[in-house]
């Protein structure tokens, strides 16, 4: 790349570090490249999953107890989830996670207490479970449904380190007296 300072650069893991990171998201803003190199990985088929509601159409009670719900689901089967290799993004009244480690069955098993919580709350809570092709099909279809992806709901590449669901089973007293949880 040519920088500002008109000097021909190479940036990459081993030679002008900060710029190679800076250039990953910010691009045209740090010079000209004039060529790059891609990594690519493989097609693998995806394993996803979209739960939600509107809060907005509820009593406040309800509303409660369906984030509580909820919460309390994601909570209790994460140590198994991010073993499975689930990721995803969620907030207290939606949720979308996605998988490529384990196949349909396996991903209908693990997802079984979210489609339980849905079925009980029929009318409520909108749940879809599908498979994909690829991460680009189901980002197509999930930008399709939901507009463009914000800052606030972004795709993670996991749930979390199992170090903080132990940490968060340590104190889940503490967070279940709180209110609005």
């Amino acid at each position: 790349m040519v920088t500002p300072d008109s000097e021909l650069r190479v940036a990459n893991a081993y030679q002008n570090q900060d710029l190679f990171w800076a250039l990953r998201g910010g691009g045209a803003a740090f010079g000209v490249v004039l060529e790059s190199t891609t990594l690519v990985a493989p097609q693998v088929t995806v394993q996803a999953c979209f739960i939600s509601w509107d809060p907005t159409t509820l009593d406040t009670e309800t509303a409660a107890r369906l984030s509580k719900e909820y919460l309390t689901i994601i909570t209790d089967n994460m140590p198994t989830w991010a073993e499975q290799g689930w990721g995803g993004g969620s907030r207290a009244y939606v949720g979308s996670f996605l998988t490529t480690e384990i196949n349909k069955e396996e991903a209908a098993a693990a997802l079984a207490p979210l489609a339980k919580f849905a079925e009980d709350n029929k009318g409520i809570v909108n749940y879809v479970q599908n498979e994909y092709p690829s991460y680009y099909s189901y980002f197509k279809v999930f930008t399709a449904a939901n507009g463009a992806v914000s800052l606030v709901f972004q795709l993670n590449t996991s749930i979390v380190l199992t170090c903080y669901i132990d940490c968060w089973q340590a104190h889940s007293s503490d967070y279940s007296s709180r209110p609005g949880l």
